[in-house]
């Protein structure tokens, strides 16, 4: 291997080694600002963090926080009957 396919190369390794980071760092944004919606002191049992596999587009692959009290999903601070969506524990 030439001087110039290695230089490719390890710069294809570095880019790839940052997306994946980024990607990591993104998930875990989410799953904490699910996390604090779910400290919110109305909650008192059955508080789940969940991650959103069915629903409308723009919710699937979202953290949520399941609040099994009411049957309801807060995510992004904002309020969801869960009967419209499926999820699993995060």
């Amino acid at each position: 291997m030439d001087r110039q396919t290695s230089l490719i190369l390890l710069a294809l390794g570095i880019v790839a080694g940052c997306t994946a980071a980024s990607m990591k760092r993104e998930q875990r944004r989410k799953k904490a600002q699910a996390v604090r919606a779910s400290l919110r002191p109305r909650y008192k049992t059955g508080c789940f963090l969940v991650q959103i596999t069915e629903g409308p587009s723009w919710a699937i692959g979202e953290f949520g926080t399941y609040d099994a009290e009411d049957n309801k999903l807060v995510i992004d601070g904002e309020e969801y009957e869960a009967d419209e969506y499926q999820f699993i524990l995060a």
